[in-house]
């Protein structure tokens, strides 16, 4: 395969033609745009990957400063002292975070339910 490119025979009356070397600059030009156009794009995907990155971590740690300070409330209301919660909070965050690690959302959920409604009704249970 070579490099060289070339146009078909220009249409009668038309006055425009190309050389190799302006086709070639045409299409260095064409491709530096696109280029310059998937680097932005793949900029733009990786900020928006870090943006919903803090997002997720920011939105984690309200959600485990809410079940600590409920946990808390709940502790206290049953009778236990403030340090004896600070002793027990560790393992009550580890287990928390493993619950939620191992818990589904509610898309997947959806998701499981729909694929095994689909296995019903499939004649061959796939």
């Amino acid at each position: 395969m070579t490099d060289e490119y070339r146009l078909p025979p220009p249409l009668p009356g038309s006055a425009t033609t190309l050389s190799a070397a302006e086709s070639n600059a045409a299409s260095d030009a064409r491709n530096e745009r696109i280029n310059a156009a998937i680097a932005e794009r793949q900029q733009e995907e990786a900020a928006d990957a870090r943006a919903k990155e803090e997002r997720l971590r920011s939105d984690g740690a309200a959600a485990l400063a809410s079940f600590r300070e409920r946990t808390l409330v709940s502790f206290l209301r049953n009778g236990g002292g403030e340090g004896d919660f600070d002793r027990a909070w560790p393992g009550l965050r580890q287990q928390y975070l493993a619950e939620r690690a191992t818990s589904v959302s509610p898309r997947e959920q959806l998701v499981q339910q729909t694929i095994t409604e689909l296995r019903k009704q499939s004649p061959d249970g796939l």
